[in-house]
Formats: structure tokens, C-alpha cells, sequence
């Protein structure tokens, strides 16, 4: 993997489970150029919230990272290859 990547996790319980998702970023931080956390502008609490990392190097790492995000209850993983 180049880096041409973006990953997109989405949390349903932000708040309870922030700890968890930013952990597996944490460990795999090698292959994450960037990562952004947005929320809603119009809710402030939302429950749920997006977060893209834009990834550089081996898909063996990507797909580590990718199980570790699947692995949290109510988190979805999407990726983009550009």
C-alpha cells in the first residue's frame, strides 16, 4: 500500500468507546500519515462520529489495523484506495 489510502471509521457510541478506537490507531501508528476526528456542528453530544486516517504502507498493517477497529462493538470500517 502507497499512500493512496483513507480509512474510514465510524463509532456508534463515541463517548463510551473513544478510548478504545483511539488505541488501535495508537499501536499501529507507523502506516497512519493523518488522522481527523470530526463530530456534528449542529449536536454537539452526537453519539456517533467519524474518523478518517489517511494510510501509508503495507497492507499487512492496514488489515491489523482494520480488525482491531472491527473488533469494537458498534464501529464500522470502511476503505477508500484512491
Amino acid at each position: 500500500m502507497d499512500c493512496r489510502a483513507v480509512l474510514a471509521v465510524m463509532v456508534d457510541k463515541r463517548m463510551k468507546d473513544a478510548t478504545k478506537v483511539q488505541e488501535a490507531p495508537t499501536k499501529n501508528g507507523g502506516i497512519i500519515r493523518g488522522r481527523f476526528g470530526l463530530r456534528e456542528i449542529h449536536n454537539l453530544c452526537a453519539a456517533e462520529g467519524p474518523i478518517p486516517l489517511y494510510m501509508c504502507g503495507a497492507k499487512k498493517g492496514a488489515a491489523v489495523l482494520k480488525d482491531g477497529l472491527r473488533k469494537i462493538e458498534g464501529g464500522r470500517v470502511k476503505t477508500l484506495d484512491l
